[in-house]
């Protein structure tokens, strides 16, 4: 049996990681972390994610400046963490490009169920990185530059990047999350406003 304490103390002190050490992340964590995000749920076990793992500095380098260019655009250079710092994404050891093949059922479904699986094996991923002691942070702005993020990846167009995660030594500890209390968002048999 798992010990649910240390399952739950990993989802508590889940903190974003913006900081990063430039200490390479081993092959076999990143397995470990890539292995964890294919067992996610998934309807009738289609399995429709995959994964782009970047290593290469250029690659990482030109993925990251777009990306932290867009996050300044939006919020400013000094609102990405407490401290206004952060690692830039061309320099986190790893990121990782969580994508979506598309599959002749998604017509069925309302648009956001087809990539709820991807999004699950996103989370298993950022959470065996914390049991790890890797720190992690979904990012979705590349989003508002797919294009561009679709040609510099050379995706193909039947592939779409649902999510990107760095993966690296987190510069500070995991900690504590500033959360509403639970019982302030749950509503139990009919809906209720909070």
């Amino acid at each position: 049996m798992i010990d649910p304490a240390s399952v739950l103390e990993a989802i508590a002190t889940l903190r974003e990681t913006r900081r990063f050490l430039d200490t390479p992340v081993p092959d076999e964590a990143l397995a470990q972390v890539l292995e964890a995000a294919t067992m996610a749920s998934s309807l009738n076990n289609a399995q429709p994610w995959r994964f782009l793992v970047l290593r290469e500095p250029s690659i990482r380098r030109a993925l990251g400046d777009l990306i932290d260019a867009v996050s300044d655009e939006l919020y400013g250079k000094e609102s990405h963490s407490i401290t206004g710092e952060r690692t830039p994404l061309r320099d986190v050891p790893v990121l990782v490009v969580v994508c979506r093949r598309p599959l002749p059922t998604d017509a069925e479904w309302p648009s956001s169920v087809p990539a709820a699986p991807v999004y699950a094996a996103a989370q298993n991923l950022v959470l065996a990185a914390r049991a790890l002691g890797l720190g992690t942070r979904p990012i979705v702005l590349h989003r508002r530059r797919d294009a561009t993020v679709r040609a510099m990846l050379g995706l193909p167009d039947d592939v779409e990047p649902c999510v990107i995660v760095p993966v690296g030594w987190p510069e500070t500890g995991f900690g504590p999350l500033f959360r509403r209390p639970w019982e302030s968002v749950v509503t139990y048999d009919r809906w209720s406003p909070a």
